[in-house]
């Protein structure tokens, strides 16, 4: 399960860089979200949706 979390937030990160690279920093703030969701709570976090994978 550790594996998955980090894997999802460094999806989210990779993400989170692309879009900042455009200058999209509302969606930077979405993904930064989400990858800050999943490393405070990974397990209730599985539950939602995944938005940026």
């Amino acid at each position: 399960m550790a594996d998955d979390v980090i894997r999802k937030v460094v999806g989210y990160l990779r993400q989170t860089e692309k879009l900042a690279e455009a200058g999209d920093l509302d969606e930077v703030l979405l993904e930064a979200r989400l990858a800050l969701r999943l490393c405070n709570d990974p397990s209730r976090s599985e539950t939602t949706s995944d938005a940026g994978t």
